[in-house]
């Protein structure tokens, strides 16, 4: 984990803060970690090491525009080093949910957010699992602007993958509660 803050701190010219949470699911650790930053913008990304932070001043230089810059693999320019079954898997939900929840943009999945902290205080948001992002999009009605800057989505360096069939069942439900709150 050590490495992985240094990375984040050697890919920053500006001041920031790291918040590490350890709370009980993703989501609701990302909105403890909100409630308890003190800056503008906020960074949400893997520390798994897969969300390379060289990312972060490319994306918050989108700021100025947008309100949410999502790290996207599926755009120009975007890959990922992830398994070919993976890959194929998070198309197919990034099919399925951009269908069902009628969004606009291509990596509806991704976990790899940069955006304005008023974008959080804005939502009532209620963490299923991990897709926050995901929520977001789906809560906000296009209320906010969206972009995805091309990440490379990288094997990962640490921790070990939770997807499996249960995941994704669990990924199709959050999906349709999404479309029932929507």
């Amino acid at each position: 984990m050590n490495h992985l803050l240094a990375d984040i701190r050697g890919n920053l010219s500006h001041p920031y803060e790291i918040k590490v949470q350890t709370e009980s699911g993703l989501g609701n650790a990302v909105l403890r970690g909100v409630r308890n930053a003190s800056g503008d913008v906020i960074a949400v990304l893997d520390a798994d090491g897969s969300h390379n932070p060289k990312y972060i001043p490319g994306m918050t230089e989108l700021l100025g525009e947008y309100d949410i810059v999502l790290g996207s693999r599926y755009i120009a320019g975007g890959s990922s080093e992830d398994y070919r079954i993976r890959v194929f898997l998070s198309r197919l939900f990034c099919i399925f949910s951009k269908v069902i929840l009628n969004l606009k943009v291509e990596d509806n999945m991704s976990g790899y957010i940069v955006a304005k902290k008023n974008v959080f205080s804005q939502l009532t948001l209620k963490p299923v699992g991990y897709k926050l992002g995901l929520e977001i999009l789906v809560k906000s009605k296009g209320r906010f602007l969206v972009a995805e800057y091309p990440v490379c989505f990288e094997k990962r360096k640490m921790g070990y993958s939770k997807t499996g069939f249960i995941q994704g069942i669990k990924t199709i439900a959050s999906i349709l509660q999404l479309r029932l709150e929507a």
